[in-house]
């Protein structure tokens, strides 16, 4: 069966979505000179749902080229690459942390 999800807090014009090579379920969707993070969760108590974690903004030149384990790669020049790992990505998976 097909399902599709409402992405929220997303209104620019997308340029790209990378999936978390190492976590499934988080997924960034780039515009021009942002980036917005989500997770996915498949099972919780009312359905399947998208969640907005938060935003950041990228250098103008950074295209983004990857994405693994909360890292965001983007290629900045032909021969440079720039790496951020995803602040929302770190306090989110703390708080998921079981005690």
């Amino acid at each position: 069966m097909l399902q599709v999800l409402l992405v929220p807090s997303f209104r620019g014009v997308l340029e790209m979505v990378l999936w978390d090579i190492w976590d499934p379920h988080v997924f960034v969707l780039a515009e021009k000179n942002q980036t917005f993070v989500y997770v996915y969760s498949p099972v919780n108590i009312w359905s399947p749902c998208v969640s907005f974690l938060g935003a950041f903004k990228r250098p103008f030149s950074a295209h983004p080229v990857g994405l693994q384990n909360g890292t965001l790669t983007c290629q900045v020049k032909l021969w440079l690459v720039w790496a951020t790992l995803l602040s929302v990505y770190l306090v989110t998976c703390m708080k998921l942390k079981p005690s």
